[in-house]
């Protein structure tokens, strides 16, 4: 979908379960990228699932949910971004 992005992730939160052994977490993402030769703009929500193994933790899911994508010489219009939905899934 994008051949050339940078990933900029702001506002972590991660939360460890009761179990000590999985967490939850998410990051919001301002993207820039290339999509179809135009240069565009991406923002979303990393949601992710980690677990304590073998004395680290890891990724055990990955999710990426984009809110918005826009091209930047076509300006915001109409599509411009809102805040995040009431219902969104929080860690």
């Amino acid at each position: 979908m994008f051949p050339w992005a940078v990933h900029l992730l702001t506002n972590p939160r991660i939360v460890v379960a009761d179990d000590v052994i999985t967490a939850r977490g998410h990051w919001d993402l301002l993207q820039l990228a290339t999509s179809q030769g135009d240069s565009v703009v991406a923002l979303g929500r990393y949601q992710d699932e980690f677990r304590f193994s073998d004395g680290q933790w890891q990724f055990s899911a990955v999710r990426v949910d984009f809110t918005y994508v826009g091209n930047l010489a076509s300006g915001w219009g109409e599509e411009a971004p809102g805040s995040w939905n009431d219902d969104r899934d929080e860690p």
